[in-house]
């Protein structure tokens, strides 16, 4: 499940209720997601998120963990999100032309010897190929770090505004098939709306992302909206919209829309189930998540 993805469903639940003055909550979702995004074969992540957020006051400090399953390298963690690069052979993605899919094939990034009429040597040309899907690998993904102050709360139509920041530091290479060996830093804000019985969200977040080799990668601006409606005291529905800016010069900018379902018990803490699809081409076609956030501090 993706940050935004969580932060509407859990605040959508949390925010009626009042806030402890400390907290440690512990998060966990596992995302499967489908996509031939740019490429011409699709790539398949399953992924397990764990999280620890704790909160004192208006005072928010979390960090996540991915573990993935993936069967090609060619879509990387960027930020907090899924972006395809084309891992090793990102220089495919850098000269990609026209909007015309990026071949995968065997052996990975190669380049083609051939002839020029006006030259006697032979001139090597660019031909890279992004690896083609392979086998399942599973990996330990980079980690997300991200805190909040909480600048404003009150209980009219703005009931929340946040100040966010996020950093994502590489513990894992370009080789890897899961990162970019470059770190990821992000400023924002997020705001919680009251609308009568409902919540509505929207987040802002300015990322500045590390480059690779062969691909510039464009700072980022990536926003989320949102609308949660309880159902019960205990059940909420959810519908949801993600984007960013054009990130990869050859590529249209993300997009997604997604519907989601919580349930939050008094012994077990809340499950929240999503499904998303991809509006555009740099996103996956289909995602499925599953969550749970639970409070680990004792009530009193």
């Amino acid at each position: 499940m993706n940050r935004s993805a969580l932060l509407l469903l859990a605040a959508a639940v949390a925010f009626p209720a009042a806030a402890a003055a400390q907290e440690l909550v512990y998060s966990a979702s596992v995302q499967l997601s489908s996509g031939s995004y740019i490429f011409t074969e699709p790539t398949r992540t399953l992924s397990l998120y764990n999280g620890l957020t704790w909160t004192a006051g208006r005072v928010r400090l979390g960090a996540s963990v991915p573990l993935l399953l993936q069967n090609s390298g060619a879509v990387n963690l960027v930020g907090g999100a899924y972006l395809p690069t084309g891992g090793t052979a990102n220089g495919a993605v850098g000269g990609r032309q026209g909007g015309q899919q990026v071949p995968m094939g065997p052996g990975g990034p190669r380049h083609a010897i051939v002839a020029t009429p006006d030259a006697d040597p032979l001139r090597q040309v660019a031909d890279s190929v992004v690896e083609e899907p392979g086998p399942y690998e599973l990996s330990i993904g980079d980690p997300l770090v991200s805190g909040g102050i909480e600048v404003y709360r009150g209980d009219r139509l703005l009931r929340s505004l946040e100040l966010t920041g996020s950093v994502k530091p590489p513990i894992n290479d370009l080789e890897s098939g899961v990162g970019t060996g470059e770190w990821d830093y992000a400023v924002g804000a997020a705001a919680a709306l009251g609308l009568g019985a409902a919540m509505a969200f929207v987040d802002v977040t300015r990322w500045w992302y590390g480059d690779l080799p062969e691909l510039e990668l464009r700072d980022g601006l990536s926003w989320a909206g949102g609308l949660g409606l309880p159902v019960s005291r205990a059940v909420w529905v959810s519908a949801m919209a993600t984007g960013t800016n054009r990130i990869i010069e050859s590529a249209e900018a993300a997009r997604t829309a997604s519907v989601g379902l919580s349930y939050r018990t008094a012994a077990a803490g809340t499950l929240f189930l999503t499904a998303g699809a991809g509006l555009s081409e740099t996103a996956a076609d289909f995602t499925l998540s599953l969550g749970w956030r639970r409070s680990l501090t004792p009530r009193r």
